[in-house]
């Protein structure tokens, strides 16, 4: 363990690695695969996660851009399956929260996202202030909605990615979304000049996205603001 702040004893350099969990959430069905908070360097590989009623991994418990022990973290090679079974809502996959600089979430399969509301769920889930991470080589299939949702933040990387099959068991109540998405909430992240359009910067390069039900939503759509700052690229 490390000591952050006032003495209080953090994890630090755990890892879990080639292990089956499944059917959680029987009695909390806000209780999540694998959590990870105020944590640095958790190794989270080559795992089998399934039939969670909320998300499959959390990382990260802050909503603001303040410094957080959350850094380092690699979270590789999982199966993350059947996750939501429209038991809860605002949930993903893979669900991050506040900065985790130095973080990779790389070559993990998602697939099979569903939630309550059948709009509130989500492949891959960059929540409030999720920053500095690098997402690459993960298959996200089959999510009742969208692939991706970046809820504001900073200087993440999409690389190499495949988003399949998106929107694939949507209704008429995902047609407002895109199989991408991106918002920001003016006012709730004041940066150095106080120019919130740079609170959804990210970059997206050589993904591939495939949308199976097209219905009236763009493939790629932004709420709030426009993608200032970011990057798209040989997509």
């Amino acid at each position: 363990a490390e000591h952050g702040d006032a003495g209080v004893a953090r994890a630090s350099d755990v890892a879990l690695i080639d292990s089956t969990l499944r059917d959680g959430g029987l009695w909390y069905p806000e209780g999540v695969g694998v959590l990870v908070q105020q944590a640095s360097r958790v190794v989270v590989a080559n795992n089998s996660i399934s039939r969670f009623r909320y998300s499959g991994i959390n990382l990260g418990w802050t909503w603001t851009w303040d410094d957080t022990p959350e850094s380092a973290h690699l979270v590789a090679g999982n199966r993350v399956d059947t996750i939501g079974m429209r038991t809860l809502s605002d949930l993903g996959g893979i669900y991050t929260l506040g900065d985790l600089r130095g973080t990779r979430v790389v070559n993990n399969t998602i697939r099979n996202v569903t939630s309550y509301d059948t709009q509130g769920n989500h492949g891959i889930y960059l929540d409030q202030s999720s920053s500095n991470a690098y997402f690459g080589y993960n298959l996200v299939t089959h999510t009742e909605c969208d692939g991706l949702f970046v809820h504001y933040g900073l200087n993440n990387t999409f690389d190499n990615n495949v988003f399949a099959r998106l929107n694939a068991l949507s209704d008429a109540e995902c047609a407002q979304f895109g199989a991408i998405r991106s918002n920001i909430q003016p006012g709730q992240c004041d940066l150095d000049a106080g120019d919130t359009l740079t609170c959804i910067a990210f970059n997206f390069t050589r993904n591939i996205v495939d949308v199976a039900f097209y219905g009236q939503q763009p493939i790629i759509s932004s709420g709030g603001a426009p993608y200032s700052g970011s990057t798209f690229d040989s997509n």
